[in-house]
């Protein structure tokens, strides 16, 4: 979501020097962003304030003439404060007064889209941020292979988020069927849904499919959609990351909402049955039927996917 804001900033200032800082966790996402110039892993993850350790890396961190604070906490804001960074900039969020420069408040009705809300923020640097489409690209890119169809049915926000994998396992089936080759992706904790997928299919198909869950890294994966036909996955990471590299991918939604957090691109289709009880963003189904994922049918990704 950051890349259209960091390519918006590099367009039209483009001697600027771009440094993240982020969990090392997004590393590979960062490092494939063609307008990031170096990356800065931080330690701290979601927990107490840490002052003093984080006092401490802040004076390890090289000068910067501004920082961009995108998540609206007061603890993301610490380190840019702490590191003396003359200019600071970002939503107010948390009573941020003291540690941002150059802030303003938050009205969310004008910024339905998240993607929205961090390209506004270029205009504190005297940037139109435009309409930017987010951008990856392969590191060690390979060519596409049209007859390639990955699937990625995890969603780490949470268990809401999950199309039931008997359901991925008949898109697999009709893809095979095609004679396509079918790959699944994930990590560690989609492993079992990712092999059941795979091992639901006909022994004719087996040699077709393969499930990579927990078996490569998260850039490896990336790497990986870049060279595929078509992309489905539920409202994900690996969502956002096939639409930033331009691969056709079929996004599907429950909990959540594309109004809010779509996939961008003009290569990405939405699906999403929105129940009366759609959206509540919950991680786990609060009136436990889940049924926004369960009346999403195969035969509607199917049908997108032909």
């Amino acid at each position: 979501m950051s890349a259209s804001l960091l390519q918006a900033l590099k367009a039209e200032l483009p001697d600027l020097h771009i440094t993240t800082l982020a969990p090392a966790f997004a590393r590979p996402v960062l490092e494939r962003m063609p307008v990031v110039d170096n990356c800065i892993d931080s330690p701290f993850g979601h927990g107490g304030l840490q002052w003093s350790a984080r006092r401490q890396f802040a004076r390890t961190l090289p000068d910067f003439d501004a920082a961009l604070v995108l998540p609206n906490s007061f603890k993301s804001a610490l380190i840019p404060w702490m590191a003396g960074i003359p200019r600071r900039v970002g939503w107010r969020g948390e009573f941020r007064f003291g540690v941002l420069t150059h802030h303003r408040p938050l009205v969310r009705p004008e910024f339905p889209l998240m993607v929205d809300r961090y390209r506004a923020l270029a205009e504190h640097f005297g940037v139109q941020p435009g309409d930017q489409q987010p951008r990856l690209r392969a590191l060690n890119p390979n060519p596409v292979d049209p007859d390639l169809l990955i699937l990625a049915p995890g969603a780490a926000f949470g268990s809401a988020k999950r199309w039931p994998a008997d359901r991925f396992g008949q898109v697999a089936l009709a893809a095979l069927s095609q004679g396509k080759r079918v790959i699944l992706i994930g990590g560690p904790d989609e492993q079992a849904d990712c092999e059941k997928i795979a091992t639901m299919q006909p022994p004719a198909y087996q040699s077709k499919i393969q499930s990579l869950a927990g078996q490569i890294s998260l850039g490896e994966s990336i790497d990986l959609m870049a060279t595929a036909g078509q992309v489905v996955a539920n409202d994900s990471g690996l969502m956002h990351i096939a639409a930033a590299l331009g691969v056709p991918v079929v996004g599907l939604f429950g909990p959540t909402s594309p109004e809010h957090t779509p996939p961008l691109s003009d290569q990405a289709q939405v699906i999403w049955s929105r129940p009366a009880c759609a959206p509540c963003f919950k991680r786990q189904c609060p009136l436990a039927h889940h049924e926004c994922m369960k009346t999403l049918a195969p035969a509607q990704v199917i049908e997108v996917l032909r």
